[in-house]
């Protein structure tokens, strides 16, 4: 009812003029819609060239009245993409602002639960960026068409219903394939809009949704009389019951801030939901009202779950949920939020609010503010908390920072997968240079980074940032936070990072800085402390890759492999990475691990990895030697020939794997022409003082010895290194396949490991929530 049309297709008419190609996907599209719908679904298209729709013609009456359709669909191409055109300003862009204006909205949600606009747009070009970037500027959103294009060296064209040679289609996609999703999806769009018709006040309110459910036994209210007492006992709820409920005491209460879910149809606007809970969980956190809010950390993975909120309140020990919902109307933006009790799923209260997208920290402060109102509290420390900073665009890079470097989705070296992270933090300084939660992410990443590969320009870049920082935020815990990450990870002074990152915390409880704490104190070989943290890191963030592959550092460094095992295989879980896939391969290699039990999915994502760490486990070494080589794996091929006594070849293909990876101690350890420039080598591979370095270069003395035959003077070393590391519980090192030739050798060296004084192991289990 209302609209002149069900669908409107929208095109250039220079796209027309060749082969016909729009009129010919209209009558496909036709023909596959009558196959898709029980009843009529109606397409304007403007066949004839005189019905007001020429690009030389004004916008008439007639016009007007036909772009009242329910969906449009823009045949997007080289051609349309020009904003002085008829088709773009007075078809694409007239129905994008009416849209928005009618019942319905631009964006509705399908019965999917998902998101969809009603602008279908169709492309038949692969288009230049400036061209995307007009598109997705008057979308307000990322250009997501439905494909019909024919690539291949030097073509770009649009794809036809009959190709000659469609295997050369370098898109892979096929006419009738295409035709048939079009169809589909506005299947799925009608489904929205008809469901969104059928609704009522009461389906909107999630309060009223849940009052008003029907118990099991079917029973219906059909009276008027009942739906009249309803209606009133509904009216009270809302008008009185709001202002005399005692809600749990805050101070024994714990609450959890879901990130807020995006019905705008833009995945570009997710940042807000995210944003948005982080922002409110930090004013709430601010009052000090309450005894336990979970991280924002630990909720970012409920955020598409199907567990029950009794299950998600049990998981992260909280009385109460809060999450809620936005939509985008124009400038507005729409939000809804809901306080749920946990331990029985239902809603406690739900708030409409809308505001100005340029006043979202005024818009959580509202909300944090009305969460506190509704358990009695003060509301003046929200409203005297400032804004991190006043840009979208900088909030927008900050946080989307935050998630590439707790779970990075590049693969490579420790620069590669951090980068992403840096780039982010340094767009959202030049945004906002006074936004330091950026300045502490930044710096953070760099610090990271230098550990592990370090340079004499990313240090100097550091010590830049690091005094801008001192001299701009001399009262801020961030900059002890910065401090700290230096004073660790670029000076190596220890004692005083610990000082610097424990200072925080008394400032900022909810700081995660147990990571980095949790490193210090495994360099220095203190392992009680350091697992104690880590264990805090993950807590804190159980959705986080770095915590747990921290935890797997520490669990490995004390000898404990089966746990190490346990926190590998979760990392791998949330990242579903090669290389973490891989890492536990090897972990497993020198456990008991059986590979039987390593999930199927895990085998597929390593590949040929899987197969090298069953011939490893099984001492299979010509086979490991030959696939090894294959794959260009060259610590497992050159431990395969070490232990075949090919001593000539190992060396050789060591000094191959060297190309690639230069600072690989291994494979230095056997390139080297003789022990004694083996040994140089590893002095100049371990230059930290820390504790663990200086074990780490005797246990890699230990390999050199036996590499090059010295068995007495391994077993030697291995006392020796015992004796002087008393907490020195790098075991696991001993169960590499490369140490096999020696204890198998040697039975000196095999009775020095039997006596190794080994510290009691901590009960993991106990301590872990895996």
């Amino acid at each position: 009812p209302n609209f002149e049309y069900d669908i409107f297709i929208s095109y250039r008419q220079k796209d027309n003029k060749y082969d016909s190609w729009v009129t010919e996907f209209v009558a496909n599209l036709k023909k596959e819609i009558e196959a898709t719908f029980k009843e009529d679904v109606s397409i304007y298209f403007d066949v004839n060239p005189h019905d007001g729709l020429l690009e030389t013609h004004q916008v008439s009456e007639s016009l007007e009245g036909k772009l009242k359709c329910l969906i449009f669909i823009p045949v997007i191409s080289q051609t349309y993409c020009d904003p002085k055109s008829f088709a773009w300003q007075h078809e694409f862009c007239a129905f994008n602002r009416r849209s928005k204006e009618d019942k319905y909205g631009r964006d509705i949600k399908l019965s999917t639960g998902n998101v969809a606009s009603r602008i279908l747009p169709i492309k038949i070009h692969e288009l230049d960026e400036e061209d995307k970037a007009v598109v997705e500027g008057e979308l307000g959103g990322v250009l997501r068409p439905i494909e019909f294009i024919y690539k291949s060296a030097g073509v770009n064209r649009p794809l036809r219903a009959n190709e000659d040679h469609p295997q050369d289609n370098l898109n892979k996609v096929y006419y009738r394939d295409q035709i048939n999703k079009v169809a589909n999806a506005v299947k799925e769009i009608i489904g929205g809009l008809k469901k969104s018709e059928g609704r009522t006040a009461a389906d909107t309110d999630p309060v009223r949704k849940q009052l008003l459910q029907p118990k099991k036994s079917g029973r219906r209210w059909i009276a008027i009389g009942a739906a009249a007492v309803l209606l009133a006992m509904i009216g009270i709820y809302f008008l009185v019951l709001p202002s005399f409920t005692i809600l749990k005491d805050p101070g024994s209460s714990g609450v959890a801030v879901l990130p807020f879910r995006n019905f705008t149809g833009s995945e570009e606007l997710n940042y807000y939901g995210v944003g948005m809970a982080s922002e409110i969980r930090t004013k709430l956190s601010m009052s000090k009202k309450f005894s336990f809010i979970s991280s924002l950390q630990a909720t970012l993975s409920y955020a598409d779950t199907k567990k029950t909120p009794k299950e998600i309140g049990e998981e992260l020990g909280v009385d109460y949920l809060l999450s809620g919902l936005y939509q985008r109307a124009g400038n507005k933006l729409k939000v809804e939020v809901e306080l749920i009790d946990a331990s029985t799923g239902r809603a406690v209260w739900s708030l409409p609010i809308e505001s100005e997208l340029a006043d979202i920290f005024q818009l959580q402060n509202q909300i944090a503010g009305s969460v506190l109102e509704k358990f009695s509290q003060d509301v003046k420390s929200t409203e005297d908390a400032d804004a991190p900073t006043k840009s979208l665009q900088a909030y927008a890079h900050y946080t989307r920072g935050v998630e590439l470097n707790e779970n990075p989705t590049n693969e490579g070296s420790t620069t590669v997968q951090k980068s992403p992270a840096i780039v982010q933090f340094a767009r959202a300084i030049q945004l906002d240079s006074a936004f330091i939660d950026a300045w502490a992410g930044l710096v953070g990443v760099e610090c990271y980074i230098h550990i592990n590969d370090p340079t004499d320009s990313l240090k100097r870049r550091i010590e830049e940032h690091v005094n801008y920082v001192n001299l701009h935020f001399p009262d801020s815990w961030q900059k002890k936070y910065i401090q700290g990450e230096f004073a660790y990870r670029v000076l190596h002074r220890y004692d005083e990072a610990i000082a610097l990152l424990l200072d925080v915390l008394n400032e900022n409880p909810d700081a995660n800085v147990h990571g980095t704490l949790s490193g210090i104190y495994r360099r220095q070989l203190k392992y009680s402390l350091a697992l104690q943290h880590a264990k805090k890191s993950v807590d804190h963030s159980p959705a986080s890759t770095e915590s747990w592959n921290n935890l797997t550092n520490v669990l490995a460094w004390m000898g404990d492999d089966a746990n190490a095992m346990k926190a590998a295989l979760k990392k791998w879980e949330l990242s579903r990475m090669k290389s973490d896939a891989i890492t536990v391969l090897d972990l497993a290699a020198r456990t008991a691990f059986p590979l039987d039990q390593v999930p199927d999915e895990l085998k597929k994502s390593a590949g040929q990895a899987f197969e090298l760490a069953r011939l490893e486990v099984s001492r299979n070494w010509q086979g490991l030697k030959k696939l090894a080589l294959e794959e260009k794996d060259y610590n497992k091929g050159v431990t395969a020939l070490v232990a075949l006594g090919q001593r000539d070849s190992a060396r050789y293909w060591a000094e191959v794997g060297l190309r690639a990876q230069p600072d690989n101690p291994y494979l230095m350890i056997v390139a080297a022409p003789d022990l004694r420039d083996a040994l140089i080598l590893i002095d100049n591979f371990f230059v930290l003082e820390d504790d663990e370095a200086k074990s780490s270069e005797m246990a890699w003395s230990i390999v050199a010895f036996q590499v090059f035959g010295q068995y007495q003077q391994a077993t030697a070393q291995l006392l020796k290194l015992n004796n002087g590391f008393p907490d020195f519980n790098l075991y696991n090192w001993l169960n590499y396949p490369w140490m096999d030739k020696i204890k198998s050798e040697h039975p000196p060296f095999q009775e020095a490991v039997n006596n190794l004084k080994r510290r009691p192991m901590p009960d993991v289990d106990k301590i872990i929530k895996w």
